[in-house]
């Protein structure tokens, strides 16, 4: 990226708020060399990563079933899918 003088940064945040930039645009095969520092980049991508949050939260008035249903759905990244189902008024995910 530091020899790349031809071209000027950019950078957008779409329509869900997730960033956008010639960094986060990288592949992941090229992405494994990146480096700051000396140290290796570190990067995460989370589908569902607002409802994720809540499941390293412990809150008593869920039973074990709920929680792990929900923790199953957020990690498999369908839980606003599910909501969808759940709730007759949202007819697509965006909307739950």
């Amino acid at each position: 990226m530091a020899g790349n003088t031809t071209k000027s940064w950019w950078s957008k945040v779409d329509d869900y708020g997730r960033y956008h930039s010639p960094l986060t645009n990288l592949s992941k095969s090229v992405r494994k060399y990146l480096s700051c520092n000396g140290r290796g980049v570190v990067g995460f991508d989370f589908a569902n990563f607002q409802p994720a949050l809540l499941t390293r939260q412990k809150i008593n008035e869920i039973s074990d079933y709920e929680n792990e249903k929900y923790c199953s759905l957020c990690s498999r990244g369908e839980i606003y899918e599910y909501m969808a189902e759940q709730c007759p008024r949202y007819e697509s995910r965006d909307e739950a």
